[in-house]
């Protein structure tokens, strides 16, 4: 059924270099059952304008960064809702129909399209991913992901129904309303693209939301295609420097979104201090076996220096400039 009256744009971040991707995905918004008022395309500046068209988009031309070319004031967009895409997602023709629908019937903040099913993973991947991430699958009626006090998080293995509230998400399809997009100030975590690789940036965008009292979901069954999301993942694996600075990110984001949030208690800091040195000890001996099955010292050598990086940034003058990650009105 077609909900009447739903407003909403696009905002596209993108270095236009997407190519036939980007392409389907402009023709799967010209296809949707509810057609967006505007389609605004946010291109890095000094990259050339994409040679793909529908004929109505808009190009806008912002400062390049993947939180950057994201914390708009998207004064271009006047309609009530923004529907958030990186350049390489295909949506079925009534994927924002399904997410809208989602968002008004839980008075929400922001619906996330699940664009990286982590309950499909396979039994090895899923192992994989606890043992390197301490990422663990959870059997919830409530949850779709749930962020731990580590920084790592847990993910519903077993969904049964179309949308679940989450505390993050994936970021390459998101739904908001722009007053509570706005409300986050994102612009606030552009430190995160100073570090030369914007690692997490979706779930300071999501969890802020929902540290902050916002309410968001996932949706599992919107249809939604990360059409390029194998690239991106497997980027940080195969590069030791990615792998250090990835290293690094967590524990800025943990120190960040946890241990330093708002007017934290020393006992809370306690237990959040706690539970981070359990996983960093389980990480050395995990990155130290993996060293020795690929007869290389990297994987553990650039783990504890992506640490101690982290560390060494969070009590830098840049990261003191940094408002807390607790939103106060001033």
């Amino acid at each position: 059924m077609i909900i009447k009256g739903f407003r909403y744009s696009v905002a596209i971040r993108t270095l236009g270099k997407a190519g036939e991707i980007y392409q389907k995905e402009l023709d799967s918004l010209n296809n949707q059952t509810i057609r967006p008022e505007k389609i605004i395309v946010y291109l890095a500046e000094g990259y050339d304008k994409p040679k793909e068209t529908i004929g109505w988009e808009n190009v806008v031309y912002v400062k390049k960064g993947m939180v950057a070319q994201r914390a708009l004031e998207y004064k271009e967009i006047n309609s009530p809702y923004i529907l958030l895409l990186d350049d390489d997602v295909y949506l079925p023709k009534d994927a924002v129909e399904k997410m809208a629908s989602a968002l008004l019937t839980e008075t929400g903040d922001c619906i996330a399209a699940d664009t990286f099913p982590n309950h499909k993973m396979s039994a090895v991947c899923k192992i994989k991913a606890a043992i390197s991430n301490w990422t663990f699958p959870i059997y919830s009626k409530k949850w779709a992901i749930k962020i731990q006090r580590t920084g790592s998080f847990c993910y519903n293995n077993n969904p049964t129904k179309d949308y679940y509230l989450s505390q993050s998400a994936a970021g390459p399809c998101s739904l908001w309303k722009k007053n509570a997009f706005l409300s986050i100030r994102l612009n606030d975590e552009v430190w995160l693209d100073r570090l030369g690789f914007a690692y997490q940036d979706d779930l300071l965008c999501f969890y802020k939301l929902y540290r902050n009292g916002g309410k968001m979901m996932l949706h599992y069954t919107s249809g939604v295609k990360h059409m390029d999301a194998q690239s991106s993942r497997t980027a940080y694996n195969v590069d030791p420097i990615k792998f250090r600075k990835r290293a690094r990110a967590l524990f800025i984001v943990w120190w960040r979104t946890d241990f330093d949030f708002g007017e934290n208690s020393a006992i809370n800091k306690a237990f959040s201090l706690g539970e981070y040195i359990l996983k960093f000890l389980w990480s050395i001996l995990a990155n130290a076996g993996y060293s020795i099955v690929t007869s290389s010292y990297k994987p553990l050598y650039y783990y504890i220096v992506g640490n101690v990086d982290g560390y060494k940034y969070v009590h830098s003058d840049d990261y003191k400039k940094v408002t807390n990650f607790k939103i106060t009105n001033v």
